[in-house]
């Protein structure tokens, strides 16, 4: 009897992990995509009096009432996006692109270095291209 319960323990202690390790493991693949979600399920919530307004408007059609809506909303989306593009075009770049450093203070020193050898003495009389070897 004592051995069955010990069994039954270790099984629900491993059935509990399992489950802790699933639903973790689903919120960290759906991680990126919560925002979304949280903010599609505040605009269906907030819609929903109205999609009642134009499913009783339209006959109690709900599929005509649904349609009508997405189209109208995605079209006054679109409206919204394409007038304030420029502004987050500008907003995008500023996050992107770091600001230059900020110019440095001039010197109170002026260094002024001089070359350590000087090259004004040659002579090519070797090259093929010297004036002794073009005419012989």
């Amino acid at each position: 009897m004592q051995a069955d319960r010990s069994r039954d323990l270790t099984r629900t202690t491993f059935q509990l992990l399992a489950l802790g390790a699933l639903i973790a493991s689903t919120f960290w693949i759906l991680r990126p995509f919560l925002v979304a979600l949280t903010w599609a399920t505040m605009i269906a919530v907030a819609t929903w009096p109205l999609l009642l307004q134009a499913q009783a408007w339209l006959g109690g059609r709900r599929s005509l009432a649904v349609a009508l809506l997405t189209i109208t909303f995605s079209l006054g989306a679109g409206r919204a996006t394409t007038r304030n593009t420029r502004g987050l075009t500008r907003s995008v770049i500023a996050l992107m692109v770091p600001p230059l450093p900020a110019p440095s203070r001039p010197s109170k020193m002026i260094a002024t270095l001089r070359p350590s050898c000087t090259t004004h003495c040659w002579t090519a009389t070797s090259s093929p291209c010297s004036l002794r070897s073009a005419r012989s």
